[in-house]
């Protein structure tokens, strides 16, 4: 740990999180379907984010849609559920991870801390791989809305600068 920086300036992971409850529902042995529906219910009896981990990211997209869907089919009301996948290749590779990836992974991480309920799908490698921490996230957040006004221009322009955009020249 380095001198004079606090804890909240550290990379965490998504189990490290706070959730409402920290119960353990163990679902093995049946068809994803059943396990979505078994998961949709129970996230209705909380208020608070729900965590549901798979073993491989193939059931975990399965899991995801199966969840996405069943309160659609039912005519319920449904609860934000959202992908947290791993990264596609280690951490520091030169490669670039996909901004598909990307954005899931700050979609989750930023629904987690919000007032609406939420189910977070992912699997344990994903959840156990490092990431920002809440308070960083929220100190480089821009919430921009249709509709609603922001500070001045340059003020704006200074704000994503200083969160690492660059301003160029429009393309033609």
């Amino acid at each position: 740990k380095l001198k004079g920086k606090s804890d909240a300036a550290y990379p965490t992971t998504l189990l490290d999180v706070p959730l409402q409850e920290k119960r353990l529902l163990r679902i093995l042995g049946r068809p994803a379907s059943a396990i979505a529906l078994t998961g949709a219910n129970r996230a209705t009896l909380s208020s608070g984010p729900r965590l549901l981990l798979c073993p491989d990211e193939e059931s975990a997209e399965i899991l995801h849609q199966a969840l996405v869907n069943i309160p659609r089919a039912f005519g319920g009301e449904s609860r934000m559920v959202l992908r947290f996948p791993a990264w596609e290749q280690p951490l520091y590779s030169p490669i670039t991870p996909s901004i598909r990836i990307r954005l899931a992974r700050i979609a989750a991480l930023t629904a987690i801390h919000a007032p609406e309920p939420c189910t977070i799908v992912t699997t344990l490698q994903a959840a156990l791989e490092t990431s920002l921490p809440p308070a960083i996230l929220q100190q480089h957040t821009l919430l921009l809305e249709e509709g609603t006004r922001m500070e001045n221009r340059e003020q704006l322009i200074g704000r994503l600068k200083d969160m690492g955009y660059l301003q160029v020249d429009p393309v033609e």
